[in-house]
């Protein structure tokens, strides 16, 4: 698997993607600030800061997506999978490692610079930057996740795409009408609203506000349950996808 990773890296740096994304998440934290600064002009650094990580769940979703299902497509389109077994690597291992890669880029991109105008908007709060890190780093997971479950499904990275951005305002309308339960990348989720509520904010989700509890209460557990049944649903039933995956040995 260290083979893997070395060559899957490799492939990532020939790309450019490796300056590309970072370049790219930078740009969208730094358009959430001030995006923030001028139609959120009056209020405290906690909403400003807040509608960066917004910025960096939607435009994951709709923009990032379309990266991320090219870097997983991409192999079905130029047989370039068929290869990769002939060597040794099987279709799940080669999955696993280009989004390992992703993952850990788009981690770092935007958790750096979520901390930096964490700090530069003002807010002291390291909890709250705790949570808010957490649950950007969960919604990474799931968008990474679906963007390779479209991949491998359909192997067509631009229908692929088109799906998923379709998918994006199924899974709004969906957090609408059913308390929030879906793409957890959305202000409309109800970890977003917990989030929202407790900093002193009003929910005015109808489906959330109808809930017998505060949200603000359950912040970290509606953070970590909607996420982790979406994240275990996607990956068993990319493992189900690729079950005819041939399997290695000696890696």
């Amino acid at each position: 698997m260290k083979r893997l990773f070395k060559f899957e890296f490799t492939r990532l740096k020939n790309t450019k993607l490796l300056i590309l994304m970072p370049a790219v998440f930078i740009v969208i934290g730094l358009a959430g600030m001030l995006l923030a600064n001028v139609f959120y002009e009056k209020v405290d650094s906690e909403i400003k800061i807040l509608n960066v990580l917004n910025a960096y769940n939607q435009f994951t979703f709709i923009f990032f997506s379309f990266i991320y299902i090219l870097v997983f497509a991409q192999d079905y389109k130029k047989g370039i999978n068929v290869f990769m077994e002939q060597i040794g690597f099987s279709e799940r291992e080669v999955l696993c490692s280009k989004g390992v890669w992703l993952y850990l880029i788009s981690l770092l991109s935007t958790n750096i610079t979520l901390i930096i105008l964490f700090f530069y908007l003002g807010n002291n709060d390291i909890s709250y930057l705790c949570t808010m890190l957490f649950s950007l780093d969960l919604n990474l997971i799931f968008i990474i996740l679906f963007s390779m479950f479209l991949a491998v499904l359909v192997k067509n990275n631009m229908i692929a795409t088109l799906i998923c951005f379709a998918m994006f305002i199924v899974f709004n309308t969906a957090n609408l009408l059913c308390f929030g339960i879906f793409n957890q990348a959305d202000p409309n989720s109800i970890s977003y609203n917990a989030i929202y509520q407790a900093i002193g904010e009003k929910v005015t989700q109808d489906t959330l506000n109808s809930l017998p509890f505060r949200l603000a209460d359950y912040t970290l557990p509606l953070i970590i349950l909607p996420n982790i049944v979406w994240i275990i649903l996607l990956a068993l039933t990319i493992l189900f996808l690729t079950r005819k995956g041939r399997k290695t040995n000696g890696l």
